[in-house]
């Protein structure tokens, strides 16, 4: 087992950070205790350096741990506009190609079939009037004029096509 001097000999050889954080443990040995308490004395630092250093520890843990939830909420928020561009790409598309395969006559019987784009094309609006709300008229016009000027423009063809 080292001896009080090795104990010195080694938190002397630590840089000040480092030493403080071994100063700060509560479970060292009697030894490694007088030692640390020589090294203190040594360096010249006192207890209210060491609070004010744990302080700052915590800090700069806290800081981190921050940084860690903006960088997971960056990454979220990324993600989750991914996945609403391609609802609303398959809005768009549905709103283009729901009355034209109505008009053909070769829809399919099933409505559920049906209700699938359809059920794109309400989400894609519900999105559009939710961002409005919030201001933000770009995503309001993608989401939700977009689709219904699709729908609308192809209904229109897809009468003319239907009558001709």
């Amino acid at each position: 087992m080292p001896d009080k001097r090795e104990f010195r000999e080694y938190y002397a050889s630590l840089p000040e950070d480092q030493f403080q954080m071994v100063a700060l443990r509560p479970d060292l040995l009697p030894e490694a205790r007088e030692a640390v308490t020589e090294e203190l004395e040594a360096r010249g630092l006192t207890a209210a350096d060491l609070k004010a250093f744990r302080r700052q520890m915590r800090r700069d843990a806290a800081l981190a741990k921050r940084s860690e939830y903006v960088a997971r909420q960056r990454q979220s928020d990324f993600d989750l506009a991914l996945h609403i561009g391609v609802m609303v790409l398959i809005a768009w598309i549905s709103a283009f190609g729901l009355p034209l395969v109505l008009a053909t006559g070769r829809a399919p019987r099933d409505t559920e079939v049906l209700l699938f784009p359809a059920g794109f094309i309400a989400a894609s609006c519900f999105l559009g009037i939710r961002a409005r709300r919030k201001g933000e008229s770009t995503k309001f016009v993608l989401m939700t004029l977009v689709p219904l000027v699709l729908l609308g423009i192809t209904s229109i063809v897809a009468v003319v096509m239907a009558l001709s």
